[in-house]
């Protein structure tokens, strides 16, 4: 949502009741430059090869300059006593065992989220 110009903040604040998946993670870009309408977007954006220079469009939860605001998410979750599945995952990350370690760390630590 975030690189399409959505923020998933508002967007669950306004329609939390109907929310039951949450897809977790993180991102320093925006699709400004419309790659989505490209022919066959979704693989040279999951390869980093959107003839922008951006190498990876998902990053790991709390990446600096990450445009996601992460723990008012969680709070708007709980806030709301959200009770559906949440993921998150290393899409297309360099080092996905690396990723999903980092995430578990931040989720433990930073979001306050028992094992």
């Amino acid at each position: 949502m975030t690189i399409a110009g959505i923020d998933p903040l508002t967007f669950y604040q306004a329609h939390a009741d109907r929310v039951t998946h949450i897809h977790l993670k993180d991102t320093p870009h925006q699709d400004t430059d419309n790659q989505y309408l490209q022919p066959n977007a979704e693989t040279a954006m999951l390869q980093g090869d959107s003839g922008n220079h951006i190498q990876r469009w998902f990053y790991e939860l709390g990446t600096p300059n990450g445009l996601v605001d992460i723990p008012a998410l969680v709070t708007a979750l709980r806030d709301h006593s959200y009770n559906g599945w949440t993921v998150v995952e290393s899409d297309q990350t360099p080092e996905p065992a690396e990723t999903t370690l980092l995430n578990s760390w931040y989720i433990q630590n930073k979001l306050d989220v028992p094992k």
